[in-house]
């Protein structure tokens, strides 16, 4: 598990399996859009002490370099959260291969075969994170693979680890660290299912 300091914020989408729970929690559907979200996070910041979050945690379904979270964010729509500069230190992105380069050339490697059967071998995640972390002025974590959760609920202030390679970037758009875990490399495309390596 990954403890997560307060003050702390969710923003669970709907679609996503095991919402998160922190000190303030706001779930989000397909018709939220990435400007009502910023605004959400903004006003949860207003409250905090210091009116900042020190650590806000986005949850939902990602493919390479973009996250259905609301009505999606990737490249082009992401310049809402341009506004939580100042309102938030470190941003999670809890789902999968959101951090991860895609295309040819990887599409054999590790979980290729679920990003072939899943139709999203394809997107630079890298570029999509460091633009963010500009735009954010915030550090940002994200993973590069597969993810699974085997609970449907956890407790308040903290994360399941995650799987495979996690990279975080820092204000500028650089990669300040990265991390290993275990990876998801067995999931079964066709029963949609895993085996959880990080079994918490």
């Amino acid at each position: 598990m990954i403890a997560v300091s307060s003050p702390s914020m969710a923003v669970n989408d709907t679609r996503a399996v095991g919402p998160y729970r922190m000190d303030t929690n706001k779930t989000v559907g397909p018709t939220t859009t990435i400007r009502q979200i910023v605004n959400l996070i903004r006003d949860a910041a207003s409250t905090a002490p210091g009116q900042r979050l020190s650590n806000l945690i986005l949850t939902a379904h990602g493919t390479p370099g973009y996250f259905e979270l609301g009505t999606g964010l990737g490249p082009t729509t992401m310049s809402p959260f341009g506004d939580v500069q100042g309102k938030v230190t470190k941003i999670w992105f809890r789902g999968c291969l959101v951090g991860r380069i895609a295309g040819p050339e990887t599409g054999g490697h590790g979980d290729g075969a679920a990003l072939r059967a899943y139709g999203v071998n394809f997107g630079n995640g890298h570029e999509f994170l460091s633009a963010f972390a500009i735009l954010t002025g915030c550090y940002v974590v994200a993973p590069t693979e597969m993810q699974a959760r085997n609970r449907a609920t956890y407790p308040s202030g903290v994360m399941d680890s995650y799987e495979g390679l996690v990279v975080c970037y820092n204000p500028a758009g650089v990669i300040g660290w990265r991390h290993r875990y275990p990876s998801l490399y067995d999931h079964n495309t066709a029963a949609m299912t895993a085996r959880t390596p990080n079994d918490e």
